[in-house]
């Protein structure tokens, strides 16, 4: 599976934000586009810490249709409007 990763560094300049040295922060994602996700998101900086989103399991194919049943007692009540009819 093809991937494209970006790494994005951005600086917040003295002063900018009261601060009295540069903040620095990093943004980078691994991203299929045959899956159309991020595979692996990582952000650092001062006001993030670091944050790790990583997909570790994954299966393709049809996911199961139980998932989307309906509990006992419930029905669907599709409040979806029709759109006008054009003349």
């Amino acid at each position: 599976m093809n991937t494209v990763g970006i790494r994005e560094t951005t600086t917040v300049n003295v002063g900018v934000m009261g601060n009295d040295e540069p903040l620095s922060g990093v943004r980078e994602y691994w991203h299929s586009d045959e899956l159309g996700i991020n595979l692996l998101s990582i952000r650092t900086g001062p006001m993030v810490g670091k944050q790790n989103f990583t997909i570790t399991e994954i299966t393709l194919g049809d996911p199961d249709v139980q998932l989307f049943a309906l509990p006992g007692g419930f029905k669907v009540n599709d409040q979806r409007k029709n759109p006008p009819i054009s003349q």
